[in-house]
């Protein structure tokens, strides 16, 4: 599993997300913002998802996607 483009994207224009992000991970934003970038599988963590989930309305299916055979690692 790795996190959707479209939580990435909810996440960087929500202020109180990220926030919420760098308080439950203790990380700061340069952080939470290099994990966003590397899709890091912390962003799929069950209080990552859950935080994603209540700041930006996101189901669990809009925030997480399956990694197709192939894709890891292309951007």
């Amino acid at each position: 599993m790795t996190i959707s483009d479209r939580a990435i994207s909810s996440i960087k224009s929500n202020n109180k997300l990220m926030g919420r992000l760098m308080g439950a991970f203790n990380r700061g934003q340069n952080t939470i913002e290099n994990w966003l970038a590397s899709k890091d599988v912390r962003l799929t963590t069950p209080t990552a998802v859950q935080i994603i989930t209540e700041e930006a309305g996101l189901s669990e299916n809009e925030i997480l996607e399956q990694v197709s055979e192939g894709k890891e690692g292309q951007s």
